[in-house]
């Protein structure tokens, strides 16, 4: 299938393509691959390829990651609530994934059950990691 332009439903099928090519890395060199960001438009497309080592948990650690590890104790938390699951929104269970400086206001990332990811405000997850009995 030849494409003529792209846009943002070529972008993603070509983004799911290359990132199926890019799976054996993880076997071959022991990182994990993922796509960040792209952008379209007319006859161009780009997205960005992001490269994480695996720890010995074997999840993929990321710059967020360790800068949440880092971080940590000046937020109210621990090092090792990275990972831990939270509740909050009522029923809905998230689990934190790292910190991004950069974002003032909600610096803290977490995933749902679903992969989804979502951003909070500190206070928020320091008291749902309090009260949490997950």
């Amino acid at each position: 299938m030849k494409i003529a332009t792209i846009g943002r439903p070529e972008l993603r099928t070509l983004s799911a393509r290359v990132l199926e090519l890019l799976a054996p890395l993880k076997d071959e060199f022991g990182i994990a691959v993922s796509l960040g960001a792209g952008t379209y438009g007319g006859t161009t497309g780009s997205v960005k390829i992001q490269m994480a080592t695996i720890n010995q948990d074997g999840q993929a650690e990321t710059q967020e990651a360790q800068m949440f590890k880092l971080v940590a104790p000046s937020l109210g938390l621990k090092p090792e609530d990275l990972g831990r699951k939270f509740r909050t929104f009522g029923t809905k269970t998230f689990t934190l994934t790292g910190y991004n400086g950069k974002a003032v206001n909600y610096p803290l990332q977490a995933v749902d059950q679903n992969g989804k990811r979502f951003k909070f405000p500190i206070q928020q997850v320091v008291s749902a990691l309090k009260s949490s009995q997950i």
